[in-house]
């Protein structure tokens, strides 16, 4: 199932690390200064560059739309970036596989269309 997990860099570490505790706006970042997200999310970042199951850790992130935290060394906005872009090119599949044409319009569509 999650057998990856043992394998992470990140087990046994203090999951305040990867938590920050004082959690800002839901986009990750909101209210951080540049160096106030370097001291927040940056030990957690550096754990996840040496991990050899970080792509796994960010693919299940993906999977279970996790919200808060770092995952394969990404944040909730980065992920959500991520998510978005995903959305955006199935939605070109889909219309292109239905005939449509023209270029698709960011934002003409709300995120539960996509």
């Amino acid at each position: 199932m999650n057998d990856w997990i043992q394998e992470g860099a990140c087990l046994g570490v203090r999951s305040d690390i990867f938590y920050p505790p004082e959690l800002p706006d839901d986009d990750g970042t909101a209210g951080y200064t540049a160096e106030q997200y370097r001291e927040a999310y940056g030990p957690a970042k550096e754990i996840c560059a040496t991990c050899p199951v970080q792509i796994r850790c960010l693919e299940h992130a993906l999977d279970k739309k996790e919200r808060w935290g770092v995952w394969g060394g990404l944040i909730p906005i980065e992920r959500l970036r991520i998510e978005r872009k995903w959305r955006r090119q199935r939605l070109r599949v889909r219309r292109a596989s239905e005939g449509h044409e023209g270029p698709y319009i960011e934002g003409t569509l709300e995120d539960d269309d996509v």
